[in-house]
């Protein structure tokens, strides 16, 4: 029998989570993106292009 998972997801992270994946301007689960097509760029050149903030997301909550 599996054991306890309590805690194992928080709601708040997880919709915090969303949110910034709705602002952003990528879709990394699209059929067509490729991991390999970007990961020799600089990681602050990604952040601007795709509109993620370097410093991540402020919570409102």
């Amino acid at each position: 029998m599996a054991g306890e998972a309590g805690g194992a997801l928080d709601p708040d992270e997880f919709w915090h989570a969303w949110a910034g994946g709705s602002a952003a301007k990528v879709d990394t689960l699209a059929p067509d993106w490729d991991f390999w097509d970007h990961a020799e760029a600089p990681l602050t050149a990604l952040r601007e292009r795709w509109s993620i903030p370097a410093g991540g997301l402020e919570k409102t909550a």
